[in-house]
């Protein structure tokens, strides 16, 4: 019994820590943004007082990028996500009858796990379809064909209709880059993977480009090609 109690009281902690923590969080993120513009003059003069005022400028142009690739993938990931946790639990529950909990946990889960790039949607098929083999072998199997044309439907036309080409990332590298940024930081590293890569690939990108003109070569790519 004091095993248990010593168990509970752990657990209480660590959700009250959780819960404090969350809330530490939500009021630093309201001040930030409170006070943003002064936060963002502060930094401007301290960079334009650090580097020349044409290396300023191309500072803020990389930062400006980088804001737009951040806000435009997590803004489109998340609506695309939100849609197919939608259309999952609407084909679960009412084209497949599965009861309540399960076609909610499973829509849940797919739309959350739908968020990371390429791994993502497949974890939240094997996870729920596991889950509903335990409630209905037939069911999971219609529910496992199901989730295939949903997935389908997202990846070749719900996703590229709402992403566009938010970072300009080339599938193979969306690939390279999550299995990387996964093995170094774990599900951070793979939500935050492609957009982090689109930055710095451009900033790749644009030093190798001036290089190459300092020595009178081209800059495409195909010029390169055998």
């Amino acid at each position: 019994s004091s095993l248990k109690l010593v168990v509970q009281e752990h657990g209480i902690k660590n959700t009250v820590s959780v819960f404090f923590n969350m809330f530490i969080g939500l009021i630093i993120m309201v001040y930030v943004l409170y006070k943003r513009d002064f936060i963002v003059a502060g930094a401007k003069r301290v960079v334009y007082a650090i580097f020349s005022r044409k290396a300023a400028k191309k500072i803020f142009e990389e930062v400006n990028y980088a804001n737009k690739v951040f806000t435009n993938f997590f803004t489109g990931k998340l609506l695309d996500s939100f849609i197919v946790g939608i259309l999952c639990y609407v084909g679960s529950a009412f084209l497949l009858r599965i009861q309540y909990p399960y076609s909610f946990l499973a829509a849940i889960f797919i739309g959350v796990t739908n968020i990371v790039p390429f791994f993502g949607p497949i974890v939240g098929a094997i996870v729920t379809i596991i889950m509903m083999f335990f409630v209905s072998p037939i069911k999971s199997i219609y529910y496992a064909v199901f989730v295939f044309v949903l997935q389908q439907f997202d990846g070749n036309i719900l996703g590229p209709k709402i992403l566009g080409n938010a970072t300009g990332v080339d599938n193979f590298y969306v690939l390279c880059s999550t299995l990387l940024f996964g093995g170094l930081f774990g599900f951070a590293g793979m939500l935050l993977a492609v957009p982090v890569w689109a930055v710095l690939s451009r900033i790749v990108n644009e030093i190798v480009n001036i290089e190459l003109k300092k020595k009178n070569l081209p800059t495409e790519v195909e010029q390169y090609e055998e």
